[in-house]
């Protein structure tokens, strides 16, 4: 049988020999053996995110609305591309819709972020984003040349990538 994981789980029928013989029930522990690690592993899948404003959410239109994920345990590792136009939203910019709901504490998350076609204040400063504890929505702010922290303010149109993974 050829795999068919990581884009799902392999499924097996059972084996018999019509003998009640102790290598039919070998082959049927390696491929439950087999499942079981793979369901372990996860299998890789796709959600849909959006970007929103914090003050309005808005709406928009994509060009570009893609998002990939694999659970490993509990932890998701995932990859964000959007593009998007005419964008009716306000306030500043999140990106909602991850596969899961973080935890809600401090847990470490590592993003890393893309820009493009955003305004030109944004694209000249450091980025950096993190998964709001307990939701599945990213944060997207600036560090300033003094070293503070602001937040975003969504544009009507705009390009974004983001990877990296979070515990849930």
């Amino acid at each position: 049988m050829t795999t068919v994981f990581p884009g799902s789980i392999d499924s097996y029928s059972a084996k018999t020999d019509d003998v009640d013989d102790v290598l039919a029930s070998h082959v049927n522990d390696l491929q439950e053996a087999i499942v079981a690690i793979e369901t372990a592993l996860g299998s890789q899948d796709t959600f849909t995110p959006t970007i929103y404003g914090t003050t309005t959410n808005g709406i928009g239109t994509y060009t570009t609305q893609v998002g990939v994920y694999q659970q490993i345990m509990n932890i998701i590792f995932f990859s964000i591309s959007l593009v998007w136009t005419a964008h009716t939203g306000t306030g500043y910019m999140r990106i909602g819709g991850l596969p899961a709901a973080s935890v809600n504490n401090n847990a470490p998350s590592s993003l890393s972020i893309y820009v493009s076609g955003v305004p030109a204040p944004v694209i000249t400063q450091n980025l950096m984003c993190t998964v709001i504890p307990g939701s599945d929505k990213i944060m997207i702010s600036a560090i300033t040349s003094e070293g503070t922290v602001d937040a975003i303010l969504l544009d009507t149109a705009g390009e974004i990538g983001v990877t990296g993974f979070y515990f849930i």
